[in-house]
């Protein structure tokens, strides 16, 4: 049971960001938020801290804050979609059903 719950906020994952060329759109940083908020609920007792870290593009890091802020104040993301990553999107879920299994969820 945790006390608190810490978490190390980068933002260079966005997809435009010039040095981690990863994937995550602004929608993507929101949702990861809220998953941070329901977990520090669940076993933190509500306590959570983000910790602003990297981000390279200017427009991802300024969207992808706002739409983390914007979740774990449980405000609507619209208005702050930003652009899409192109081409499809990549299945994750045999990462997850991995992740899961290794931590017993």
């Amino acid at each position: 049971r945790p006390q608190l719950l810490l978490a190390s906020a980068g933002f260079d994952a966005y997809w435009q960001d010039p040095l981690a060329a990863m994937r995550l759109s602004v929608p993507g940083y929101g949702h990861l938020a809220s998953v941070l908020h329901d977990l520090a609920q669940e076993h933190g007792g509500g306590r959570l801290v983000v910790l602003l870290e990297g981000g390279y593009h200017p427009v991802g890091l300024a969207q992808g804050v706002a739409a983390t802020a914007a979740a774990l104040l449980g405000e609507p993301l619209e208005g702050l979609e930003g652009p899409a990553p192109p081409g499809p999107t990549p299945d994750i879920s045999p990462i997850l059903a991995a992740v899961r299994s290794v931590h017993g969820l």
